[in-house]
Order: C-alpha cells, then structure tokens, then sequence
C-alpha cells in the first residue's frame, strides 16, 4: 500500500497515518544493507523491508511508500542522513503526514543528529557496529509505538 500526496497540506485536518509495517534503510555500504536486511526479514516477518543507497533515495522512497520507520546512516553521498531527515519532517508538515520513526545508525559521534532528535522518543541513534539485540529492540519499541509528530 501506498501513501496518498495531499497536495497543499490536509482539506480535513487527519494527519496521513505512516504505513506501520514498512522499514526503509538507509546506507550507502551495500554490505550493512544487505546485513541489516537480513535481520529485519527473519527477525520482522510481518514488516516489509526497502532499500535506498543515500538520502536522495530515502526520500524518493518515503514520498511513495510513508514508512513508519527509517534505519539510516548519517554519512552517504548525495544527501546525507541529517539533510534527508529534515527534508522528511519538512514534507511531513507540508502535507500533513505523520512523522516516520528515525534510527540513525552511524560509525560517528554526531552531535548535529544528538539536536534534531532531542525532545523526541521517536527518533534516536546507534553506534556502529550496532548489536543485532540493541537494533531489534529499538526498531520493535518504535513498532509498537509510533506516535504523531
């Protein structure tokens, strides 16, 4: 299922619902995507997994698929995690959708990512390498608890 463009913000005010059962990762190494995509599949059966290789394709595939979650890298060509991450609230405010849930998983200490996600316990942040244990937890809690945003 696919998420609706409301153009120019909502006529009823509902905010559009992110599709619950969708993960999008995000990271330009083929490697950890293929990794992380493994445990989503066996782990999270009754989720759908997609893939995008940089933030530019993280937010193609947001505006077609609404995903509840985002797995993301913060360091990628062409866009970077953070960038794509306000270009996402940016059009979830502009058409009134709900906010996904943002994993940032990343190899740096980001003090900028620290700030955008500050004050909201949908979003956070794992260091590289991240525990297949740490990462399921995280990506359930948010599973079971997506709220507006």
């Amino acid at each position: 299922m696919t998420a609706q463009v409301q153009q120019g913000g909502s006529d009823a005010g509902a905010l559009v619902p992110c599709d619950r059962k969708r993960i999008l990762i995000v990271d330009d190494e083929q490697s950890i995507r293929d990794i992380l995509f493994r445990v989503m599949s066996m782990h999270l059966s009754d989720c759908r997994v997609d893939l995008a290789v940089n933030g530019v394709e993280a937010f193609d595939v947001f505006r077609e698929a609404h995903p509840g979650i985002l797995v993301m890298d913060v360091k990628m060509p062409k866009r970077s995690g953070d960038e794509a991450f306000l270009d996402i609230k940016k059009y979830c405010r502009k058409n009134n959708w709900e906010m996904p849930s943002v994993v940032f998983v990343s190899g740096y200490s980001s003090e900028d990512i620290n700030r955008l996600i500050e004050g909201d316990p949908r979003h956070c942040i794992l260091r590289k390498p991240v525990h297949q244990a740490d990462l399921l937890a995280k990506l359930r809690e948010r599973l079971g608890n997506n709220n507006n945003g």
